[in-house]
């Protein structure tokens, strides 16, 4: 446990938290520092934090937690530098180095609820409480103001476009103005190979597999004659993991031939699954219920 709080306050919520080892009176970047030393010991280290003095910590770690409950950082995206992107809770959002150099800050009236970052860094989307969209240069901190498709499910990236999708499935160029892509009613979903060729849309009970370049719709894929809730492919694979609303299993398909390649069934999610996501060859899902389910594909063990 590393803290800025005094020795003694360590101390008593160390032995609470049933934690052996803890630093206290840490200076943000001495947290930072902490969390360098046991990567240099070849260790993968995850860092927990709740606040803006976290920042620095966040940034170095392998893989970094913001808390719900936190005190400021609402949202974190992590950069190829291994610089965040910190949304705040009480409004307003940093560039953060890996060394805990902020690059800048942009005040806003309202906290940040989202953040998505593009795949080539070079832009931030940013959504706060009241589902104002904002687009940022990470280079230069420039704000652009956008206006999404009226009931917007959600927003992703394509390379430097951003796509939101609704009602309607428009893309962004980020220096031109928005044209539709497809005018699909009722997208329910949409994912991006790692690869950046394949794009998967999801609506009322199928699944579309898109040339992300062009548009063209490749095939077809019917899981379910269900609302297509989350779509996530595995990296460094065409297979594309799907969930649907009212059914208790999340299928795996090849998005190249539309085969199935797994399944995760989970008997007490009679209502179907909401997010899906990968780590690394580990499908992780989450249900209608207070669970998480995964299936490593390597074993094909679920649990």
């Amino acid at each position: 446990m590393l803290t800025g709080d005094n020795a003694g306050t360590a101390k008593a919520i160390a032995q609470q938290a049933g934690i052996s080892r803890f630093e206290a009176e840490v200076l943000p970047a001495g947290k930072a520092e902490a969390v360098n030393r046991l990567k240099s010991g070849g260790r993968l280290v995850g860092m927990a934090g709740d606040g803006i003095n976290d920042a620095p910590a966040l940034a170095a770690a392998d893989v970094s937690f913001a808390m719900a409950a936190g005190s400021d950082v609402a949202a974190l995206a992590l950069t190829p530098d291994l610089g965040r992107v910190v949304g705040h809770r009480r409004g307003g959002v940093s560039y953060v180095a890996h060394d805990g150099h902020v690059h800048w800050h942009i005040a806003t009236a309202d906290g940040i609820s989202a953040l998505v970052l593009a795949r080539s860094a070079r832009w931030a989307l940013l959504v706060d409480e009241r589902q104002r969209h904002r687009l940022v240069s990470l280079a230069t901190g420039d704000v652009t103001s956008i206006a999404p498709a009226l009931t917007t499910h959600g927003l992703t990236f394509a390379g430097d476009e951003l796509l939101a999708f609704g009602h309607l499935l428009t893309r962004w160029q980020l220096v031109q103005r928005p044209t539709t892509l497809h005018a699909a009613l009722g997208v329910s979903a949409l994912a991006l190979s790692s690869d950046d060729k394949l794009l998967a849309r999801g609506d009322r009970a199928s699944v579309a597999i898109l040339d992300a370049q062009t548009g063209e719709v490749l095939r077809t894929v019917t899981p379910v004659a269900r609302m297509v809730k989350a779509l996530a492919f595995e990296p460094n694979t065409h297979d594309l993991a799907i969930a649907v609303t009212d059914a208790s299993r999340v299928v795996v398909v090849d998005a190249d031939s539309g085969a199935q390649r797994a399944e995760l069934v989970d008997a007490e999610a009679p209502t179907g699954f909401r997010r899906v996501a990968w780590l690394g060859r580990t499908l992780v899902a989450a249900p209608y219920r207070e669970a998480i389910l995964t299936l490593d594909r390597t074993t094909n063990t679920a649990r």
